[in-house]
């Protein structure tokens, strides 16, 4: 029996576990909110290279990434994804569905 495949099924069920987590504990109340809503919604059915580039984003310290997300600057262009396009609506929608 092959134990390969369970063994990376497990592995990425375990970083969109992790990426679920790290995205609600930012740090920043707002940033937990909308990393946090953004991720129970949408990790679970990201591919390989999706959850890289949220993994990214992930990494970016609260105000560069807030700060992007309001379009006060310009995120670098190697977090210029669709992620982060997804993401950024994600924000908007909440905005208009929240009030």
């Amino acid at each position: 029996m092959n134990s390969v495949m369970p063994e990376n099924d497990n592995t990425q069920v375990a970083r969109k576990k992790k990426a679920i987590w790290r995205a609600e504990h930012r740090g920043i109340r707002e940033m937990d909110l909308l990393m946090g809503t953004f991720a129970r919604e949408h990790v679970a059915g990201m591919d390989e290279s999706s959850l890289c580039e949220f993994e990214a984003l992930i990494e970016v310290p609260d105000p560069d990434l807030y700060n992007w997300l309001l379009g006060r600057v310009e995120p670098p262009e190697e977090y210029r994804t669709s992620m982060f396009d997804r993401l950024k609506s994600h924000r908007f929608d909440r905005q208009h569905h929240d009030g």
